[in-house]
């Protein structure tokens, strides 16, 4: 028995050892899965010919943007680096409603108001390209989207939905000139 005892004590340090090694190296490969959207978005280059060419694809964009940062780990860097990619997408005259430096604290006190209610947005449906209304005014072309972004609060789930307004800049591109709250109605279901 004194010959088997160190032999059972050095097998179970081994086996305690190998868990321990196994746990560590899981934890990383995760925390990098949970932020390649965020990485997507961040890195994609909105200058020139990489802008979304039609007012979906800016809505789809700026929708997972948002989606993102209602996101459980979200973290202060990636709410600055997903803000500055937002505020590309927005009209001049959105832009100066809204200075940065407003934005951001606007932006991290909504962010912490989701969090305290425990709300998460679990996914977004934005309208399809030929739903979309696209009309002139006043030799301005601008176009309205509808956003649906399911919510879950704890237990509950419901649906927010938002139309947004973009117009067409004198580069020809479609920049988000404002959103608001909309109450769907048969057709949008």
């Amino acid at each position: 028995i004194k010959k088997i005892l160190p032999i059972i004590v050095l097998a179970a340090l081994a086996v305690g050892y190998y868990f321990y090694l196994s746990n560590r190296d899981i934890a990383p490969k995760q925390q990098n899965t949970t932020n390649s959207e965020i990485t997507k978005i961040v890195t994609r280059n909105l200058d020139g010919q990489y802008y979304p060419q039609f007012p979906r694809d800016v809505v789809l964009l700026y929708a997972k943007i948002v989606k993102e940062y209602y996101g459980s780990n979200v973290t202060e860097t990636d709410i600055e680096l997903l803000g500055k990619q937002a505020r590309k997408l927005f009209d001049e005259e959105l832009l100066e409603k809204n200075p940065e430096d407003e934005f951001f604290t606007n932006l991290k006190a909504d962010i912490k108001a989701y969090n305290d209610l425990e709300r998460i947005i679990t996914n977004i449906d934005v309208e399809k390209a030929n739903d979309i209304k696209v009309f002139t005014f006043e030799e301005k072309s601008y176009a309205t989207v509808k956003v649906g972004y399911l919510v879950r609060e704890k237990s509950s789930v419901d649906t927010i939905c938002q139309q947004y307004t973009l117009r067409k800049d004198d580069n020809g591109q479609w920049k988000i000139l404002y959103w608001e709250s909309y109450v769907p109605d048969e057709d949008d279901e």
